[in-house]
């Protein structure tokens, strides 16, 4: 195996030694374009020098008199124009991550020297050469926005949509479709199912967030439905520096919410602070750094009634009394109660969704010569916590605590060749380390065997277990940029990457102590000291008659490696602008696959493998054209069409699920395998948009699209020879489809008021939307054959058909901004359960739940502090205190009330034996949004 490994490095090396002839440092860069006239003739003016000031970056014109600049990060600049015998002009530009700000230019003859002519150019509203759908913010409407992090800031866009879990979806994907990028590096979670950002950057350590909808060009690769471009914080020239402290607590008056009819400041703490400018005695080496803490206490509080260490002695209370009381009605009716002194809990309220973050980031930018420049930057996150689950409400201690710990490093290599042709190559390494457990020894003597219940609440007990995974990635990207001609800029890429999985998930088994139970007529004291001696205990996974651990032992390592290769060119003409494209992709999953999957296990195995031959998995091939047409319509209006093949891999999770092929050998669809042969899911897209500026000040834009999603991820049911048993395989066999309709309005800054509005109408449709449900039928009898039922392409679980998002912020610079975020949405899908007990349900997905809406606002005061520039500012949100309910029961459609019977309601009271009531059973906390949130804070800057 090692040979092996050996050999696949050696060729990822040699392939990219072979291509290595580099892109734009993908989508981190814009470029600024035109043409310099003189201004009485119209005539072109060949020889003209045009610099960007306070940066390396400039250009002659040409002949033609045309001019091109490359490689520019995202920003506001001042162009200096001078030619000999004209007077010099400084202009004010905006640039914008991939895309051309044109620029033409008009000198005027001079026959004495004077000071340089200052010109504001006129913004226009639209991006004349996007060919596709993309919204972008920058630093400063980030910071002035009230959200947390980048996935609010997300969901302002037209066309994500948020489900009840908290992942997004872009135009009708699944949550892991969505590809993220950091200084134009992949830094997506390839492995977990949810998918994600393996990297989660703090939103004062964004210097531009670009979401890229839809279609998206030959450069960005592994990805479906969006992308999320972000350009991290970068070495300024001048020094600087800020710290921000702020405190906070969730705060409502309603009673769905345990703990939080108070506000208590301590519930959240956080500080921050930046720093940036030249090395002193480096003048030519930048540096930038960003740390955070953050402890957050969360909005899911539980009660400490009864600690894990209550579970034995209530289960065996409830023996010895059903022993000694058999004939009474509590007995009977198994609604025994439990004395207090049973229940050990000191009653205290306690986080149960909260984290402690501690996060850091560093770049170090140095410019070699006038055309060299290198970067190094490093992000850092150690995060612990826990993760919420409502049946231990009132037994908190009984979860299991959660780590993530995270590091990137991104060496990144800028060279210049010309004026015209620069190349980038960018070599990540990404690690990222996660385990959940309550203790570390999964037989440690804390864990209980038994976890008795009230209702739906443990009582006492915890949760066994413990799970771990590593995954790593070695990336090189090297990008050439090509500006052929006043019309055509070509871009080539080559990009390889070799990953590392880890994962172990251990499950200890329980032993029951074969003892006599003791005799009848002790009292429970008596009762509760012989029982201790029969108690359970914990061992670790037994091996079988082979010599295996059994299924509650998962365990694998491997290491498959990805390549890719695209090519781009973009045509630029007066009329009409092309980007058109295409990427190949390969991938090799480094696992095997069965030669006989029909097959059982071997007598004394529980694996397949022992009785089927294994041959090595094939390697995947895949090419995706990519192409977008813009018209200008105006000078104020812009047309544009687009179409694209989209392909990602299946989360790695998946791929890999019981990477040793182990089943129970019986009729049991929990029991599933992954498959290293599956296919990369495929999404084509077509998009036909419009750009309208409608005044100096208002734009509008607004897109048609419609996505057909194939080869996602799904389940099929593999029926061993002999007709015995079964189990669930990994498969692409899903599909859907997605259209709609997006409309973004947008008031750039002018006087005291920005604005901006988004409206999206979508339909999302498919056979299924968790590639864990498969339709199943059991026979007649218990434990008959499970057959796959009828397939029905119904409402996607993130369907959600209309939805508003709006910002105001009205701001004075340098003295007060007052920003507010509302949002407004239908509800999304359920299926309901039918209260008549012979009606059964046919469809899924046929009924809605509540809209949803909120309003978030943050504002705040700017003063000078002891010489010191000082921000006061308070964040609210969620003002309004709106009950958001994400998840509902089936029977009533209501997250808070569950349907009964009359004739029952007075016996499942009974059940809860005086603990709880009926409506802390209905009552699941994390089927709701969170509720009002207060932050106040202060923020220095130097």
């Amino acid at each position: 195996m090692e040979t092996t490994v050996n050999t696949r490095i050696a060729l990822l090396c040699t392939v990219l030694l072979c291509l290595c002839s580099s892109v734009l440092f993908s989508g981190t860069t814009g470029k600024i374009a035109g043409k310099v006239r003189d201004a009485s003739t119209g005539q072109p003016l060949p020889g003209a020098n045009i610099v960007l000031t306070n940066t390396t970056l400039g250009a002659s014109s040409d002949g033609d008199g045309y001019y091109v600049i490359l490689n520019i990060p995202p920003g506001e600049y001042v162009i200096v124009v001078s030619s000999v015998g004209y007077a010099t002009v400084r202009i004010k530009v905006k640039v914008v991550v991939d895309l051309t700000t044109t620029q033409d230019i008009a000198l005027s003859e001079q026959a004495i020297v004077t000071d340089a002519v200052v010109i504001t150019a006129e913004r226009t509203m639209i991006q004349v050469d996007r060919t596709n759908t993309a919204a972008s913010i920058e630093s400063d409407q980030i910071k002035a926005y009230p959200v947390q992090d980048i996935g609010e800031l997300v969901q302002l866009q037209a066309g994500v949509v948020r489900d009840a879990d908290g992942g997004f979806h872009i135009r009708g994907g699944r949550n892991y479709e969505i590809t993220y990028m950091i200084d134009g590096v992949p830094v997506s979670d390839q492995f977990l199912r949810k998918g994600g950002s393996i990297v989660e950057l703090d939103k004062g350590n964004i210097d531009f967030l670009q979401v890229i909808s839809g279609t998206f060009n030959a450069e960005y690769g592994q990805s479906q439905s969006g992308i999320i471009n972000i350009v991290s914080g970068s070495p300024k020239q001048h020094y600087a520096a800020s710290a921000t402290m702020y405190t906070g607590s969730y705060y409502t008056t309603g009673k769905t919410f345990l703990a939080l009819n108070s506000f208590r400041p301590s519930n959240e703490r956080n500080i921050e602070g930046s720093l940036s400018g030249p090395v002193p005695g480096v003048p030519s080496l930048g540096l930038y750094a960003f740390a955070r803490f953050n402890k957050d206490n969360g909005f899911l509080f539980g009660q400490r009634l009864t600690v894990p260490q209550d579970a034995f002695p209530v289960a065996a209370y409830r023996e010895w009394f059903q022993r000694e009381f058999s004939n009474t009605s509590a007995a009977i009716n198994n609604a025994i109660p439990i004395p207090d002194s049973l229940l050990t809990g000191d009653r205290a309220f306690v986080p149960m969704n909260g984290r402690e973050k501690i996060s850091f980031n560093a770049k170090l930018s140095y410019q070699l010569s006038q055309d060299i420049r290198t970067t190094y930057s490093i992000f850092t996150e150690d995060e612990k916590g826990s993760e919420y689950d409502d049946r231990y409400r009132y037994n908190p201690d009984g979860l299991p605590n959660v780590r993530h710990e995270s590091f990137t490093h991104i060496l990144n290599l800028n060279h210049v060749l010309a004026d015209n042709l620069f190349y980038v190559v960018n070599v990540s390494y990404l690690k990222r380390i996660s385990d959940r457990y309550l203790h570390e020894n999964v037989i440690d003597s804390r864990y209980e065997t038994v976890s008795p219940e009230v209702g739906r609440f443990a009582i006492g007990g915890t949760v066994l277990g413990k799970l771990f995974f590593r995954t790593e990635k070695l990336l090189t990207k090297a990008d050439l940029t090509w500006q052929m001609n006043a019309h055509n800029m070509i871009k080539f890429g080559v990009e390889a990457a070799q990953h590392r999985l880890r994962y172990h998930e251990i499950m200890p088994e329980i032993v029951e102590q074969k003892l006599p139970p003791p005799p009848v007529g002790l009292s429970f004291a008596e009762y509760l000291a012989i029982s201790r001696q029969r108690q359970n205990t914990l061992v670790l996974p037994t091996l079988t008659s082979s010599g295996e651990t059994g299924y509650n032992d998962q365990f694998y390592d491997h290491q498959p490696i990805e390549m890719a290769l695209y090519a781009q060119d973009k045509v630029e003409l007066d009329e009409l602008i092309i980007n058109f494209g295409a990427r190949f992709e390969y991938f090799d999953p480094d696992h095997v696959v069965l030669e006989k999957p029909e097959v059982s296990p071997a007598a004394g195995s529980v694996s397949l493998l022992s009785a089927s031959p294994a041959r090595r998995s094939k390697p995947t091939f895949q090419l995706s054209p990519r192409l977008g047409v813009a018209f200008p319509i105006s000078d104020q209006g812009v047309i544009h069409v687009s179409y694209g093949h989209f392909r990602k891999l299946p989360p790695f999770e998946y791929m890999y699920q019981n990477s040793q092929f182990k089943v129970a050998g019986s009729n049991d669809s929990r029991y599933t395998v992954g498959n290293a042969e599956l296919k990369p899911q495929t999404t084509s897209t077509y998009e036909l948009g419009l750009q309208q500026q409608v005044s100096e000040d208002f734009g509008v834009d607004a897109t048609l699209f419609y996505s057909d999603f194939r080869n996602l991820l799904g389940l099929e049911i593999v029926r061993q020879l002999g007709n015995v048993s079964s189990y669930l395989k990994r498969v692409n066999r899903d599909y859907g489809n997605n259209w709609g309709f997006t409309l973004a309005v947008k008031k750039r800054p002018s006087g005291l008021v920005s604005a901006t509005l988004d409206y999206t109408m979508m339909v999302g449709n498919g056979n299924e939307s968790d590639p864990n449900n498969i339709a199943i039928a059991r026979g007649a009898t218990s434990g008959g054959f499970i057959r796959e039922s009828e397939k029905q392409v119904i409402p996607l679980d993130w369907d959600q058909r209309h939805s508003f998002n709006g910002t105001l912020t009205l701001s004075e610079p340098a003295d007060w901004t007052v920003s507010c975020i509302g949002r407004f949405a239908t509800g999304q899908p359920y299926t309901p359960q039918p209260i008549l007990l012979d009606v059964n349900t046919k469809f899924k997905n046929t009924e809605r739940k509540p809209l949803q809406w909120s309003v978030d606002i943050n504002a705040s005061k700017s003063l000078q502090l002891f010489g010191i520039a000082t921000v006061l500012f308070v964040r609210v949100f969620n003002v309004f205190d709106v009950v958001n309910e994400t998840s509902v029961h089936p029977e009533t459609g209501q997250a808070g009330n569950d349907y009964r019977f009359p004739s029952v309601v007075e016996y499942e009271q009974t059940q809860l034996v005086g603990l709880f009531t009926l409506r802390d059973i209905d009552l699941h906390q994390d089927w709701y949004a969170p509720p009002r949130r207060i932050q106040l804070g202060v923020t220095f800057n130097y």
